[in-house]
């Protein structure tokens, strides 16, 4: 089911159009739900110009690609309909879309669907991840590295909880270790970083049922954390960042890219299995239990998503 983002009508399937207030969000690329939210509190919207390419070719980047499709291969049968949120460029959209997914992106950017149009997709939906108009309508969703830019992330995850149909499946990656916290995550425009415990209760809030939570990236914990330690000694958050394009180019030179993603992409075939080391990066796969109901109205906050967000941030 798909509400209507004006009247909480249901929206036709095909068409996007509502019955009871006439709404037609219908565009020739993408159907835009008109979300009130803004991209210019995550993203400067000319960045996505860079970010295709780069995320087309930083070693970083592709590893993770490589790992997110081992564990849809794993745990999420292929023809299964899939909504990515924040799908930015559509990169890793447009790989499960090859592999077979039915996917759906959504993003709260004009500029990245534009880019996201490029890949392949089911459809494409202009829409913030507070305001998701969908009810119980996907096999599985997704959203990569996101949350950490949302300050109300509980109201986001209960987004996504909504929009998944009993018995399928939410995943989510998002950057581990509030320790970590350094010029990266200034650059993204990051609100946090967080411990497994943060996801898996927050997971549990929504009704959901965590069956994996695991840290990966653990080439880059070490370095990272150096990185981290030694912006807190320069002065953290007095420097002034490099332009994104600038900060890539800077870490992803040719011979160090081979090498880093190769090391990286290691990690793909023991994606499933727990482990203690410690990474860069955290994944969550929860269960939506099949006796799940669909409580609230879309884009209205949950009971925990009321409270105070957690801030993970040192």
């Amino acid at each position: 089911m798909i509400r209507c983002p004006r009247c909480a009508g249901v929206l036709d399937a095909r068409s996007f159009t509502c019955g009871g207030c006439g709404l037609d969000p219908a565009r020739e690329a993408w159907v835009d739900l008109e979300p009130t939210d803004t991209v210019e509190s995550y993203f400067d919207p000319l960045e996505f110009r860079y970010r295709y390419g780069a995320e087309q070719r930083h070693y970083w980047h592709r590893a993770r690609r490589e790992i997110l499709l081992e564990v849809f291969r794993q745990r999420v049968p292929p023809g299964s309909r899939v909504l990515e949120v924040g799908c930015g460029c559509g990169h890793v959209a447009g790989s499960l879309a090859r592999q077979g997914y039915r996917v759906w992106g959504a993003d709260l950017s004009a500029h990245a669907l534009e880019w996201a149009g490029r890949q392949g997709l089911e459809r494409l939906v202009r829409a913030s991840i507070l305001q998701l108009p969908f009810e119980e309508e996907f096999d599985a969703v997704c959203a990569f590295d996101v949350l950490e830019h949302i300050p109300d992330h509980r109201q986001a995850l209960a987004g996504l909880a909504r929009a998944v149909r009993p018995g399928g499946q939410v995943l989510i990656t998002v950057p581990a270790h509030p320790r970590l916290w350094g010029s990266w995550d200034r650059m993204q425009r990051h609100v946090r970083r967080y411990r497994d415990t943060d996801l898996t209760d927050m997971l549990r809030e929504q009704g959901l049922e965590p069956v994996l939570v695991r840290q990966f990236f653990a080439a880059l914990y070490l370095p990272a954390l150096a990185s981290a330690v030694f912006d807190r000694l320069a002065g953290g958050a007095q420097r002034r960042e490099p332009p994104f394009e600038l900060h890539h180019a800077m870490w992803d030179p040719p011979l160090v890219g081979r090498l880093a993603h190769a090391l990286l992409a290691l990690e793909r075939q023991r994606i499933h299995q727990p482990t203690r080391a410690r990474g860069t990066s955290l994944l969550a796969v929860a269960n939506k239990p099949a006796s799940a109901s669909v409580q609230g109205e879309p884009g209205a906050p949950s009971r925990s998503s009321a409270s105070t967000p957690h801030r993970s941030r040192p």
